[in-house]
């Protein structure tokens, strides 16, 4: 400004442009005269004393260790298999009944239809209807299996018949039931949806006292669907006893009671690579002649114990009993005009028991040795008109 002033004083006529610039320049002064108490106060409140907050991660989504692919609590990222879990966090937010719904979003499996009366997984293009584990024990039963008693839900991708033997190359799913524990909770959920959708379940956990701890899931489900004639009716009791029988011993008992009744429904046929236009409640066969009904008593024992320097034995035995039946009336290809169906039909009668035995012993310098018993006794007829 005093410069300004001093050219000004011999008389040099400045334009109108430099006193814009002139002024920008005062401008800019004063803003960097002003702003310098503000900068040393910014420096003195830059030395504010540490604030620590500590606090457990939550798992929600994420889980980053397993048990089942190699046996041993093992991170996912050190397991040289492709693994995808299914969390209880996820499996409540989807509101997920069926291993179909829960494995919604895992890539690179899907469903097929199962003939209306069982799962059938699609593994990258390879299906399979036996490829199935709970707690790391075969699971060989056919039918659809609910989540009302399961903690998450692991698939794994690949072949993988060094760790669980016998299977396809496509991939297997594992269901992680839920165990007695020693922190109580009460949780349950209803439901009630279109086409009379009513389902109801139960999860009571509470222990007795320091060594013993006990949970009941239970569940009941009467529900119609958006096609004619086709319903479903479930229920299932699941108790489980926890008992610490020593310092490093636990024993876990379970025995599960389902009962499955429902319609068989096989779709719309399609003409010419295109679905049938009817409407999406038509039912194509006969409904009241496709029953199919599974009842399933599965008891189920685990025995775990750590020695000392890291060493621990596993043995668990799964005992099931399955009756299961069921019908098929259903449609096969349409005529060359679209006018008719052709109406095929079947129906297949199951009785099968199963024991199995898995022993793992495991120990700290990253390698196991395991051992499973089968035995299974099956009788199965088919009848086809």
């Amino acid at each position: 400004m005093l410069q300004m002033n001093r050219i000004q004083s011999f008389g040099v006529v400045t334009s109108p442009r430099r006193n814009v610039i002139c002024r920008a320049i005062e401008i800019v002064a004063a803003t960097a005269t002003l702003s310098m108490p503000a900068a040393s106060a910014l420096a003195q409140a830059a030395s504010l004393p540490i604030v620590t907050v500590n606090s457990e991660a939550e798992e929600g989504y994420a889980a980053p260790r397993s048990s089942t692919a190699t046996k041993t609590d093992t991170p996912l990222r050190d397991t040289p298999q492709s693994i995808s879990v299914v969390t209880k966090d996820q499996i409540r937010d989807q509101a997920a009944q069926s291993l179909a719904e829960a494995t919604l979003y895992v890539p690179g499996i899907g469903f097929a239809q199962g003939e209306g009366n069982r799962e059938t997984p699609i593994f990258r293009g390879i299906s399979s209807t036996g490829d199935f584990f709970i707690d790391g024990v075969r699971d060989d039963v056919q039918y659809y299996r609910d989540l009302y008693n399961i903690e998450r839900v692991e698939v794994f991708k690949g072949p993988n018949a060094m760790i669980f033997g016998r299977g396809a190359t496509g991939g297997l799913i594992n269901r992680v039931a839920k165990q007695a524990g020693w922190t109580p909770s009460l949780g349950g959920s209803v439901t009630l949806g279109s086409n009379s959708n009513r389902r109801l379940t139960a999860d009571i956990n509470q222990p007795i006292n320091d060594q013993l701890a006990f949970r009941v899931n239970a569940l009941y489900e009467n529900s119609d669907t958006y096609r004619d004639g086709v319903w479903i009716k479930r229920s299932g009791i699941n108790p489980t006893l926890s008992w610490r029988a020593g310092s490093k011993t636990l024993v876990t008992l379970g025995y599960e009671h389902f009962k499955d009744d429902r319609i068989a429904d096989r779709g719309i046929s399609n003409f010419k690579g295109v679905p049938v236009a009817v409407a999406p409640s038509t039912f194509f066969g006969n409904a009241a002649g496709s029953p199919t009904g599974t009842t399933l008593n599965a008891f189920s024992a685990s025995v775990e114990h750590e020695f000392e320097n890291g060493v621990s034995l596993r043995n668990r035995t799964r005992i099931t009993d399955q009756d299961k039946f069921y019908q098929n009336v259903f449609p096969g290809a349409v005529n060359a005009a679209g006018t008719s169906v052709a109406i095929s039909a079947y129906n297949n009668t199951t009785s099968r028991k199963s024991i199995f035995n898995q022993t793992d012993f495991s120990y700290n310098i990253s390698a196991g040795d395991g051992l499973c018993c089968t035995n299974r006794d099956a009788d199965a007829r088919r009848l086809t008109a």
